[in-house]
């Protein structure tokens, strides 16, 4: 018998699944929602929207941050809220790897 956890997983892949269909057949000329670009900004959400505060001068810093990078955040940060150093150094890292 399949655990809860994996219960509630597999069923989280089901519903991302049908939610990407149903954004794809809705707006057919917009792109973007595929599922793994939902399960991305997901991803994205739950990392900026933990309890601690973020200030007004780090989220203005981060509207200076492309997608792509704020996509890459998440997935390449240990620490569960960056600072804003942090989030410079790892945009150093990616334009270098560029």
């Amino acid at each position: 018998m399949k655990s809860l956890k994996s219960k509630n997983s597999a069923s989280g892949e089901k519903v991302l699944a049908q939610l990407s269909q149903d954004l794809m057949a809705e707006f057919p000329k917009i792109k973007g929602f595929s599922k793994r670009n939902l399960e991305l900004i997901r991803q994205w959400y739950i990392f900026w929207n933990q309890d601690v505060a973020i200030t007004q001068q780090a989220v203005a810093q981060l509207v200076l941050i492309p997608w792509g990078h704020n996509q890459a955040l998440p997935e390449n940060l240990k620490s569960s809220l960056p600072s804003v150093e942090e989030i410079e150094q790892e945009l150093a890292r990616e334009l270098d790897d560029n």
